[in-house]
């Protein structure tokens, strides 16, 4: 019979091994976008704020200078790099909100290209600068409610024409319809639609919720809140609690609610939510309560170190140039979301075509990161996350995609007359770089966070292959192994 101390010999040999040849952080940006990043120690220094915590960098500008005009027409109206960073990943999350008609390959199925942010900090950091992306989709959020408005008051109309027939028929059989006594045949009661709007309101009920997305579907909607404890202060209420519904969301999968009250009963086939989020490290510990919760692995996370020096004000000509170039943004997201609703009648969808050897590429590299961050992080919770980014880096991809045809070609008409979106190699690795680097982000809010076992923050976990070993249960078996 083998000994336990010698199959625990034999993975200290494998360990070892393998921690060898585990890249730093250092080595693995120079290793996979050293042309992206030529500072090839640019995760090797933290960034220390006036409060005493470390932060990671922000995007290096050398990133966001490679993405579409789109986005860097607005990071451009930011000085500060940690903003610049900030609004780039609100770009995201609201242009997100926008694509309908729109899908990525995940698995065997297609989902939407939504994605989830949450921006956080100390008060004064900055976060509430999100704020200033609104007007990219109240044009399309008005149009919306209009016509939900024009709706409700077509059904009023309907339900009162329906009323006033279902009396005309009794009175001319000198009959009173007796109570639960259901309309003559050819005549229904109308059905009342439900309310629309690309916006979700951060304070609402959980069956408020659920109906704003079934109103909505198959087009996405959008969860927007510059103050997180708001969204957090609205679960907290008995018919508040909707948080487990955004899990749903992510991977698109049915949410049915039923209730015995009116015999209520609410199916939303494929629930698509866009999430744009900023508040407090404290309340994000409030949203998210460890790191085991599934939202952990599902956000997009931006920290923003405290804002020490002080910004003046625009003057009027930088203000009108800062608006101007808002209101042009917000333009290109309108037309796209125009031109995508084009494609409701011919049900064509829009999708990212990925090549064979583009697709094989990403799925190498994706599986490094897992390989990496699993070392850095000590611990398994980070897996979820890192196959999470994978979708969302290929969300990112359709994008960026999009954006950039359209800057080719000029128009949305000439940029959708293919469904079956390309995107270049150069593209592919900007956003496989800002995946990894939002990944670093999760990993540092990671050991912020408690687990469900632990009654503190959860420590950064040691990677020597003594230490893991020593973490192993008493009863570990070759099979274990």
């Amino acid at each position: 019979m083998i000994e336990k101390q010698d199959i625990k010999t034999e993975l200290l040999q494998q360990l070892t091994e393998t921690h060898r040849h585990a890249p730093t952080v250092s080595r693995f940006v120079e290793e996979y976008f050293s042309e992206l990043v030529p500072h090839s120690d640019y995760f090797a220094h933290l960034v220390r704020d006036d409060v005493g915590g470390e932060m990671l960098p922000p995007l290096p500008e050398e990133v966001i200078r490679r993405l579409p005009r789109y986005y860097t027409a607005v990071t451009d109206l930011y000085a500060a790099p940690f903003l610049k960073t900030s609004q780039a990943t609100a770009l995201f999350a609201l242009t997100s909100a926008m694509m309908p008609n729109s899908y990525v390959r995940h698995g065997k199925r297609l989902v939407s290209p939504a994605v989830m942010v949450i921006h956080y900090g100390t008060s004064g950091a900055g976060k509430g600068n999100i704020s200033d992306l609104r007007t990219l989709f109240e044009a399309v959020d008005r149009r919306r409610i209009e016509e939900s408005e024009k709706a409700l008051q077509q059904y009023d109309y309907d339900l009162e024409a329906y009323k006033q027939n279902l009396k005309c028929h009794f009175a001319d059989r000198k009959e009173v319809q007796p109570t639960g006594r259901r309309a003559p045949e050819g005549l229904q009661r109308p059905k009342k639609p439900l309310r629309r709007s690309l916006e979700i309101p951060a304070d609402t009920s959980s069956a408020d919720f659920v109906l704003r997305l079934k109103g909505n579907e198959p087009y996405p909607s959008l969860l927007m809140s510059e103050e997180l404890l708001t969204t957090i202060s609205a679960n907290r209420t008995k018919h508040g609690d909707f948080v487990h519904y955004i899990l749903n969301c992510y991977h698109e999968e049915p949410i049915h609610r039923g209730r015995k009250t009116d015999d209520e009963d609410t199916i939303v086939h494929r629930p698509r939510l866009a999430m744009l989020l900023s508040g407090t490290m404290g309340a994000v510990r409030q949203f998210i309560p460890a790191v085991e919760d599934g939202l952990a692995s599902r956000m997009l996370f931006v920290e923003l170190p405290f804002a020490l020096p002080w910004i003046d004000e625009l003057t009027d000509a930088e203000a009108h140039h800062f608006n101007s170039t808002l209101r042009e943004t917000a333009d290109v997201a309108t037309q796209l979301y125009e031109a995508l609703r084009r494609f409701d009648s011919s049900h064509t969808k829009v999708t990212l075509a990925l090549s064979e050897q583009q697709s094989r590429y990403i799925n190498r590299l994706m599986a490094r990161m897992n390989d990496h961050f699993f070392f850095l992080y000590g611990h398994q919770d980070i897996v979820p996350a890192v196959r999470r980014r994978h979708l969302d880096a290929k969300r990112l991809m359709l994008q960026v995609a999009l954006m950039r045809r359209y800057e080719q070609c000029g128009s949305w008409l000439e940029a959708l007359a293919e469904p079956a979106i390309t995107i270049d190699d150069d593209d592919i690795d900007t956003v496989l770089f800002i995946a990894y680097w939002s990944l670093q982000q999760t990993m540092h809010l990671y050991r912020r966070l408690v687990r469900y076992d632990d009654t503190e923050a959860t420590p950064t976990a040691s990677t020597k292959p003594e230490e893991v070993l020593a973490r192993l249960p008493s009863e570990f078996t070759r099979a274990d192994a």
